[in-house]
């Protein structure tokens, strides 16, 4: 019985964590509006917190986010 439930709940974590990945490559394409593959400052401004805090996230300082840079502000959100 423990056995079931543990593996139930690492399945529903799994599935959970595939779930806001998912969510976060949604909302960078939905904010990359010009599909270049990066997030400026400009189009970061329909989140509001993320344009509050760009200069945080855009680690090498390009002016933009990568999706790897976007995943590290969505997974701190």
């Amino acid at each position: 019985m423990k056995t079931t439930r543990s593996f139930f709940l690492l399945t529903a974590l799994l599935l959970t964590a595939k779930v806001y990945a998912m969510d976060s490559h949604k909302k960078f394409a939905a904010l990359d509006h010009d599909k270049n593959g990066f997030v400026t400052l400009d189009e970061a401004g329909a989140d509001s917190v993320l344009a509050m805090t760009f200069e945080k996230w855009d680690k090498d300082k390009n002016g933009r986010l990568s999706k790897e840079e976007y995943s590290e502000y969505h997974n701190e959100i």
